[in-house]
């Protein structure tokens, strides 16, 4: 059963989510708050709840703030299920939802459309809302428990109009009270500059999936994006500077490796993955409104 600050809750979708995050079953609560999912296999599930904008930030069972997509955050508890059984009292409640409205402009206070919004726990860390702006710029993040919160906003993957994005930037510590909007939390943010190059294997093709991070020649990270299925990607909304990229193939799909690809750094040195500290990367420069292209890389099989 499902309930919130006056009883019980219709409408609310429950889904049953694998531990790797995908789903696998769903159902919505009727008039009395009750929901009934069957057809399972034996196994452990997380049970996550889609609130809505009505009620709190979408939780998962055991009560953790969950974005009402992707795997159940930390903190959710897991369900075990027995085929041919009912486990039975997976309840949740949820609270009154408060929500955070503003307007997002470059600077020359001009609209801008398609900027992701985050609101982060000021505790945590933890991301419980996101959204993006509207045409005009403006934007409501729905769904969030009372308390305090930095919102983020970052360029995606840049805009049509200016696809090396923009600098992303966060606010100060701001508070949100149940049952109302925390209005005017804008933004201004400055024009990016953009990194953009073809990750290939040595046999040949392009290697989606691999991660590119763009980082300081301290190793502080900037931005990062992950390559297409033909292998290439693109970094928007960096600052200008010279900056590392470092390619990490972990999950990388593609060529005829059976046994994956070597991690690099631009341009053509080996790194570990993990090390913030890489002798011989050449340096990429970055200028704010333009891309910095052919930053590429042929990654060998291990």
């Amino acid at each position: 059963v499902v309930t919130g600050p006056s009883g019980p809750l219709p409408g609310v979708t429950v889904q049953v989510l694998a531990t790797s995050g995908a789903p696998v079953a769903s159902a919505t609560t009727g008039t009395d708050g009750s929901y009934s999912i069957g057809g399972l296999q034996t196994g452990s599930y997380d049970v996550c709840f889609l609130g809505g904008p009505a009620y709190a930030t979408n939780a998962c069972y055991g009560g953790a703030a969950w974005l009402g997509f992707g795997p159940a955050p930390a903190g959710a508890q897991a369900v075990s299920v027995t085929a041919g059984a009912t486990t039975s009292a997976i309840d949740a409640t949820l609270g009154a939802a408060g929500s955070i409205a503003g307007k997002v402009t470059d600077t020359s206070s001009s609209p801008l459309g398609g900027i992701v919004v985050e609101a982060v726990a000021s505790a945590s860390g933890q991301v419980v809302a996101l959204t993006t702006t509207a045409a005009d710029g403006s934007y409501t993040a729905s769904g969030i428990p009372a308390g305090s919160y930095t919102v983020c906003f970052g360029s995606g993957n840049g805009t049509v109009s200016d696809p090396a994005g923009y600098q992303p930037t966060c606010t100060p510590s701001i508070s949100v009270s149940a049952g109302s909007t925390t209005p005017g939390v804008d933004a201004q943010l400055a024009q990016g500059g953009a990194i953009s190059g073809t990750v290939t294997a040595a046999g040949g093709g392009g290697l989606a999936g691999v991660q590119v991070d763009v980082r300081t020649t301290s190793g502080q990270p900037v931005g990062a994006a992950v390559t297409g299925p033909n292998g290439t990607y693109t970094v928007p909304g960096l600052p200008a500077g010279s900056f590392e990229v470092c390619f990490d193939a972990s999950s990388a799909t593609g060529g005829s490796s059976t046994t994956g690809y070597a991690d690099q750094c631009y341009e053509n040195v080996a790194w570990d993955g993990t090390s913030a500290a890489v002798t011989g990367v050449s340096p990429v420069t970055v200028t704010v409104g333009a891309i910095t292209s052919g930053i590429d890389a042929t990654l060998a099989a291990k």
